[in-house]
């Protein structure tokens, strides 16, 4: 076999760039957790909220390519984070029609805490698994905000937090 040519060389070029790109969303993307910190300016906050601290965790999307472990690590750091609340907004589980993916994340979940209490809607993920399955995680987890709104209070002021959940869902 001799040299490759020119077209053959931009043609191994293309197909391992897309082949690398593949695995690098299919193998490392995935397990990427980012940990980002913002202060967000608020008029008229009751001065007994300045600081308050919200960790938030999304699309965790456990299954095939997420791990227990994975899951496991993501809520211990939520928990190392001393939020004063912990928001959680869906898509808990990847795959369609799966009791057992939500029955396996949610016990993991569950260990979340924080002073003033942790709070999930569902995402459209959640929905295509088991929409009755998801609501009955929120609720024995106890930190159900699905089309609801809590008063939280701290000395003596209040913030109300509303819950909705995926609209197209």
């Amino acid at each position: 076999m001799g040299p490759l040519t020119r077209r053959q060389i931009i043609r191994l070029a293309f197909y391992g760039s897309i082949a690398a790109g593949s695995a690098y969303t299919g193998l490392v993307e995935h397990r990427i957790v980012r940990t980002n910190q913002y202060r967000i300016p608020m008029s008229n906050l009751p001065t007994a909220f300045e600081g308050f601290r919200i960790v938030h965790l999304t699309d965790i999307h456990y299954g095939l390519l997420v791990s227990q472990n994975f899951v496991k690590n993501v809520v211990r750091r939520a928990n190392e984070a001393n939020g004063d609340i912990i928001v959680c907004t869906g898509d808990y589980v990847h795959k369609r029609n799966t009791d057992e993916e939500l029955d396996a994340v949610w016990p993991l979940l569950s260990e979340l805490k924080a002073p003033l209490g942790v709070y999930a809607v569902l995402g459209n993920h959640d929905h295509w698994a088991s929409t009755k399955r998801s609501i009955y995680w929120l609720e024995q987890t106890g930190f159900n905000l699905r089309r609801k709104c809590k008063r939280l209070e701290k000395a003596g002021s209040h913030l109300w937090l509303a819950g909705t959940g995926d609209l197209l869902a």
